[in-house]
This record gives structure tokens, C-alpha cells and sequence, in this order.
């Protein structure tokens, strides 16, 4: 928005999608970044209450685990699996429902998906924005997909605590951002400025929960497979997440890890994080 209360040509095109504020800035940016049909089937996954079966049955939910792991291991959080997990049902044509039963999908919930993606790829057709301008490349764009995502989601920017296990949100959600503070999200009940007790954690549903991953990522982005089972549970020193879910406790919904604290900074709006402020919280962690 102007200063003088219009919208810029990005804020007429985020009012031109029917999504939250946060993920039309993910797929605007996204546009310019050349990831734009990735991040659409992020958005339309990020739509659905749930995406896979419920089960209570021991061996079911090792297998669940497994077909899950094929999916998210070579990405670098729940975002990322979800737009694979796509790609794939959609390729899987007339197996569609094989492709759910063998996964643990919920079916119903792809074809919504799939009806909320065609709305946003029709919207951004309609707006003029440039669906054939897609990298090539045979990997996933793993820095302009979560560059695009934290253009919508930077203020939920969090580091790893001292426990290793809780995350420390490095600024505070903030309604000027177009998010909602949830009551007490202070540890001791602390408002917008709290930042050392803005504590939550990951939701079990997360596969950066049950996995863990491998943060060895080089200078671009690219992640290789974890070399062994004690570094795919080390978990993401900064994260991103998309939705905090409150019960007793706080949980960080839709987690995506960042490998590198300079796209926080490239992303964010200007002055909203200080390098100093970013590397403070990195350097409390690392060596606390």
C-alpha cells in the first residue's frame, strides 16, 4: 500500500486472489522468482483441514510413515512434500485413488485441492501473471519456492531453542502484518514485545517432527539425503511456519526449514529483522 492509502500494483493483485493476505504475497512473489505453479499447489494444499487417513493400527502407520518419507525426505519441510505429493497423484492419472491408498491420502481432500488450484492458476492468468516462467530445472527450486515463502511468512521466522526441541519466534506474530497475536503467546503471557518467551514448538503432525532432516545445505539451497539416521533427527536450526495452532500448548503448523538466515533478511520487508538482531538470536543459540 501507498502512502497515500492506494494500492500498489502487487497489493491489486493480492486483492484479486480469494486467499489470506500472507499466502497472495507467497504467490505473487513466487511469480517474479520463477516458482509460480509450485507454490499455487503449495496454497491449494495449505487450503485443506486435513491430508492424510487417520490411523490407529500399528503396522499401518509404519507403513503411512514410510510412503510419507519417499515423498518429503528430498525437501525441506511439510510445504515442499505437499507440492510433491501433488505432482505425483496428479501424474498418477486413472491410479489416482491407487495412488491415495498406497499413500494414505485422503482423496476427497486432493480433488478440493485440486479445484482450489485451478482457481488460483485461472486468477493469476487473469491478472497477467506469467505462468510459463518457470526455472528449468530437474530438482526442486528449494531457495525461490522458500523465498517466495517467506515474502508471505516472514514474521513467523523462528530459531531453534536451547533444549533443542522448542522454538524461539525471533519477532513476534503482529497484527501490522496481517496476522492475529493468539492470546498468551508469551510463555508467561507476554505481549507483542516478549520476544525471548515467544515459545512453540512443532506439531507432531510435521514431518520435521517425526523425521527430522538434514540441514547440510549448500550456498544455493540444494539439500543431499541425510547420510544417516542420527542426521535426519537433527532438527532445522530456522524455520518458517504458516499457522500456530494453540491448545496447552503452542504448536507451528506447516514447518519449512531455512538453510540460510540471509533470505530471511532478503525477504523480509526493510528494517522489519536487522542482520544484527538475526545473527543475536543464531549466536544465543548456538552457543547457549
Amino acid at each position: 500500500m501507498k502512502q497515500d492509502g492506494r494500492l500498489t500494483l502487487s497489493g491489486r493483485r493480492m486483492a484479486e486472489f480469494p486467499l489470506e493476505p500472507s499466502l497472495s504475497k507467497c504467490v505473487i512473489r513466487a511469480s517474479a522468482l520463477g516458482c509460480l505453479r509450485h507454490m499455487a499447489i503449495a496454497v491449494a494444499m495449505l487450503s485443506l483441514d486435513s491430508i492424510f487417513v487417520v490411523t490407529r493400527d500399528p503396522k499401518e502407520r509404519v507403513a503411512m510413515a514410510s510412503a510419507r518419507d519417499k515423498l518429503f525426505s528430498s525437501g525441506n519441510g511439510d510445504v515442499t512434500g505437499y507440492v510433491r505429493l501433488m505432482e505425483e497423484w496428479l501424474r498418477a492419472g486413472p491410479l489416482q485413488q491407487e495412488f491415495c491408498d498406497s499413500h494414505y491420502v485422503n482423496a476427497r481432500s486432493l480433488l478440493r485441492a485440486r479445484d482450489v488450484l485451478d482457481q488460483i492458476l485461472k486468477t493469476c492468468e487473469r491478472i497477467g501473471l506469467d505462468l510459463s516462467a518457470v526455472q528449468e530445472s530437474d530438482t526442486f527450486p528449494i531457495e525461490p519456492f522458500t523465498k517466495s515463502l517467506l515474502a508471505g511468512f516472514f514474521m513467523n521466522v523462528s530459531v531453534l531453542s536451547f533444549d533443542k526441541r522448542t522454538y524461539l519466534v525471533v519477532r513476534p506474530i503482529d497484527s501490522s502484518a496481517g496476522r492475529v497475536i493468539p492470546t498468551g503467546f508469551g510463555a508467561n503471557g507476554g505481549g507483542p514485545g516478549d520476544c525471548d518467551t515467544a515459545i512453540a514448538e512443532l506439531h507432531p503432525s510435521s514431518y520435521l517432527f517425526q523425521r527430522g532432516m538434514n540441514t547440510n545445505a549448500d550456498k544455493r539451497g540444494k539439500f543431499s539425503a541425510p547420510p544417516s539416521a542420527q542426521a535426519a533427527d537433527e532438527r532445522p536450526h530456522l524455520v518458517v511456519f504458516t499457522q500456530l495452532r494453540c491448545t496447552k500448548k503452542r504448536y507451528m503448523m506447516h514447518v519449512t526449514a531455512i538453510p540460510c538466515a540471509e533470505w530471511v533478511l532478503d525477504m523480509a520487508p526493510v528494517n522489519y529483522f536487522t542482520k544484527e538482531e538475526l545473527e543475536a538470536n543464531l549466536r544465543k543459540r548456538k552457543h547457549g
